[in-house]
């Protein structure tokens, strides 16, 4: 179950913020999971100036027109939705949003699992392509069925043989831009999903980056 809130008024923006609380009235909690042994979590996505803009982050850095690619990774970090997720108990209704900012879009959303349900599903459709600036590659790949995600991990293997380590920052997004500031993003990669729990999903079957490859 899921609940849009957002605070607007056309253009206007203020430092005032309001404190929100939101019930969850008639929900039926059986529907989010079938089971009488049940977890429940609860996921809060926000975006407002502060929270989820890279563009902040492009004028903090003095809103430089070719920025580095330090200054990039920073801004496309900052572009994922801000995220916060806790467990809650079963029956709760009532739901508290502090400090929401005008303008701000903030979504609860409140997903069951089963006690011992499988983590997600393995990750397909991986593709990497070298884009046209060097030591950049995008990566993208298809959603797991599983609606309850928190992220999706992207691993990558560099040629030096140090073995997989994850580069990316949590996103709910199936895209990722890996790009290395001075260096070469020429290697091998997997990714995988990881749910609301924590539990994460079997990595995908690698695709490497090397030799002659598409330029998009």
């Amino acid at each position: 179950v899921g609940v849009v809130v957002y605070n607007s008024a056309d253009v206007n923006t203020t430092s005032e913020t309001v404190d929100v609380n939101v019930l969850f009235q008639g929900v039926d909690w059986t529907s989010l999971c079938k089971s009488s042994n049940c977890s429940y979590y609860l996921a809060q996505y926000r975006l407002d100036n502060n929270n989820s803009n890279p563009y902040r982050v492009w004028t903090q850095q003095g809103s430089p027109a070719y920025p580095t690619g330090a200054q990039l990774a920073a801004m496309r970090a900052e572009a994922e939705v801000a995220m916060a997720i806790s467990p809650v108990l079963p029956g709760t209704i009532g739901f508290e949003i502090p400090a929401l900012p005008l303008p701000a879009v903030h979504m609860l959303h409140v997903c069951g699992f089963e006690d011992g349900a499988p983590a997600p599903s393995q990750v397909t459709g991986l593709v990497v392509r070298r884009t046209t600036s060097a030591g950049k590659a995008i990566v993208r790949w298809a959603s797991v069925p599983e609606r309850c995600i928190k992220t999706y991990e992207v691993l990558w293997a560099g040629p030096s043989g140090a073995g997989f380590a994850r580069v990316n920052n949590d996103t709910i997004f199936r895209v990722f831009a890996h790009a290395r500031d001075g260096g070469a993003a020429e290697g091998c990669y997997k990714v995988r999903a990881v749910d609301y729990r924590g539990s994460a999903g079997p990595l995908s079957d690698e695709q490497c980056l090397g030799g002659t490859v598409q330029v998009i």
